[in-house]
């Protein structure tokens, strides 16, 4: 949930800002962009990497030009974590992004792909910060998102990829705190939101935007789940992801776990058989998920506990980045105990549940 709150966090200052769009004006270069970021998605680094050549041959000294390696620094080692495969080199390649963009912005504060790309760079390394447990260094860069992100609102029809953050703002400025009242105070000096716009801005986002795109879909995914209480609505956009980037591991978990919230136990099944041919990571989601499947499709707890144990113990090498598998173990584990009449097991892995993940759906059932 920490991820949610952070995106929450940048949009809190209004500025206005207007500029003129250079990569839009070369559709060349912007094919070649939009190309490779649909390669990288699809965990095509290799072709992806070649295209990298051209765009710099066109654009020398581009802050698209780091960002497009960080993104394949990221996804080709998913999970990134500290110290781990890639870790240094996303970081140094987003480091490096706001290094060039400043730059611009020293020049010119309204040119907005400098923005555009200063946002976009910091807002991945708060991520990868949050996902890890390391929340100082996410506080490090919200001072500079926070006055970026409302620019969105004035340049989102001149660069698209900015509804992604407006979508974001409308959306969550008001079903967060309905969520957690504890925030509401926080949001009072806010600019109000409109839930249902800010839907359809990251719908419009996971249509039409050129980095994006893919993120949109992910987030609405995790809204209508989280939020709305429609995993239907949630299956759909990852069902999308899955069919348009089929070679992206991470995106076929997800396809998996969310089928078997929508109860689609027989064809969650091959997905999850195919998991455990993947790296490490993946392998520790499909003991979770197979324990999911023989819990509530084979009616089998016992053969779901010990998936569930396995998955625990798979995990424990991915620290906090494997919090939100684990949690679907722990209450798998809280079901069983119950069930067995062990009161005092089930409230302890209820606790380990609650305190992995904060999102409902994965504790209340």
């Amino acid at each position: 949930m920490i991820r949610i709150f952070i995106f929450i966090a940048v949009f809190f200052i209004s500025i206005n800002a207007s500029s003129q769009i250079s990569i839009l004006e070369d559709s060349i270069t912007l094919k070649l962009i939009t190309r490779g970021v649909n390669l990288i998605y699809n965990y095509e680094f290799c072709r992806a990497q070649d295209l990298y050549d051209s765009i710099a041959e066109r654009l020398p000294d581009h802050p698209v030009l780091p960002f497009y390696q960080g993104l394949i620094h990221y996804w080709g080692n998913l999970p990134v974590t500290p110290g781990g495969p890639g870790a240094e080199d996303f970081e140094k390649s987003m480091e490096d992004v706001i290094r060039l963009s400043n730059q611009v912005l020293d020049e010119n504060q309204d040119d907005i792909e400098a923005l555009f790309y200063n946002l976009a760079s910091r807002s991945f390394l708060i991520l990868y910060y949050a996902d890890n447990g390391l929340p100082a260094k996410v506080f490090i860069h919200l001072g500079s998102i926070y006055r970026s992100v409302m620019k969105a609102f004035d340049l989102q029809d001149q660069f698209v990829d900015f509804y992604f953050y407006t979508g974001l703002y409308n959306y969550y400025v008001e079903a967060y705190p309905e969520a957690h009242p504890i925030y509401y105070p926080f949001t009072l000096l806010c600019k109000r939101g409109d839930k249902e716009a800010g839907l359809k801005m990251l719908d419009y986002a996971f249509n039409h935007a050129y980095f994006l795109r893919p993120e949109s879909a992910n987030f609405l995914s995790i809204i209508y789940l989280a939020f709305e209480d429609s995993s239907s609505r949630a299956l759909h956009y990852m069902r999308e992801l899955h069919e348009r980037y089929p070679d992206n591991d991470f995106f076929l978990s997800r396809y998996a776990e969310l089928l078997l919230m929508n109860k689609d136990y027989e064809l969650a099944k091959p997905i999850i058989d195919t998991l455990f041919y993947l790296d490490d990571f993946n392998v520790m989601k499909a003991y979770v998920f197979r324990g999911i499947y023989k819990e509530f499709h084979l009616k089998n707890p016992e053969k779901a506990k010990d998936d569930y144990l396995k998955g625990v113990d798979l995990a424990v090498p991915f620290g906090p980045r494997a919090d939100y598998q684990v949690a679907y173990a722990y209450i798998g584990l809280s079901r069983y105990y119950r069930d067995k009449g062990d009161s005092e097991k089930a409230r302890y892995f209820y606790k380990k549940a609650r305190e992995s993940i904060s999102y409902p759906y994965v504790y209340e059932n």
